[in-house]
This record gives structure tokens, C-alpha cells and sequence, in this order.
């Protein structure tokens, strides 16, 4: 196990202590599982979802870009 100095906001600080003292851990021990679970996080949102919409194979022809849909978004002045 690795020693370093982190300079935390003071938020993320009282988070790792209230971490610390409610599972009975040393500070460094919730700064690392919190380090940790916002990795798992991170990596499940980058992870493709289940979606409740029924998925349409790939058709020739233009793609449809988010910026297409702002567009049409605007023009209806929504």
C-alpha cells in the first residue's frame, strides 16, 4: 500500500470522516474505498445500458446526431 499526500476539498474531506467513523475505518482506508467506488461508478456509466426502447438495426442512410435534435428542438421553440 502506497503513502501520498492528497489535497482534498474540504466537502470531500468530511465525507471520508464520516465514512471513516461510521464503518469504523482510518482515513485513509475511506478515502480509498471512495476513490474507488466513484471509479466503479464512472466505469458502469461509460458501460452500454439495457434500454427499455426497442433497438432498430443499422439502416443506411444520414445519421441522426443529437445536434439534429436540438435543431428540430428549436425550430418547434421548444
Amino acid at each position: 500500500m502506497g503513502r501520498t499526500t492528497l489535497m482534498l476539498d474540504e466537502e470531500a474531506v468530511v465525507a471520508a470522516r464520516e465514512l471513516a467513523r461510521r464503518e469504523h475505518l482510518s482515513l485513509g482506508e475511506a478515502v480509498s474505498r471512495l476513490v474507488l467506488r466513484g471509479a466503479r461508478i464512472d466505469a458502469e456509466e461509460r458501460l452500454p445500458g439495457v434500454s427499455e426502447f426497442a433497438q432498430l438495426g443499422r439502416r443506411p442512410g444520414r445519421v441522426v446526431t443529437s445536434d439534429d435534435v436540438h435543431a428540430v428542438l428549436e425550430d418547434e421553440g421548444e
